[in-house]
C-alpha cells in the first residue's frame, strides 16, 4: 500500500499526528502498549481494519474509549 493511502487511514482515526511525532515516522517502532493510551489503541486497531479491508468484522466495544465525535468520525 502506498504511503499516502496509510497517511490517509492514519488521518481518519485521528493518528497521523504520530508520524510527524517520531524522527522515523511511519517506520517508528517502540512498546506501543505503553506509548500509546486506550483510546489510541482502539483507533489503531481500527486503522489496521481499515488498511486490511475485510470483508467481514465483528467489533466489540471497538470504540468504547473514544470521543463521540471519533467514533461517529471513524465508523462515517
Amino acid at each position: 500500500m502506498p504511503e499516502n493511502e496509510l497517511l490517509d487511514i492514519l488521518e481518519i482515526v485521528d493518528l497521523k499526528n504520530y508520524v510527524s511525532k517520531y524522527k522515523r515516522g511511519l517506520d517508528e517502532y517502540g512498546n506501543w502498549q505503553q506509548t500509546l493510551a486506550s483510546g489510541e489503541k482502539q483507533r489503531l486497531a481500527m486503522a489496521r481494519l481499515l488498511y486490511h479491508k475485510p470483508k467481514f468484522a465483528i467489533l466489540d466495544e471497538c470504540t468504547s474509549t473514544v470521543t463521540v465525535e471519533a467514533e461517529g468520525y471513524i465508523y462515517e
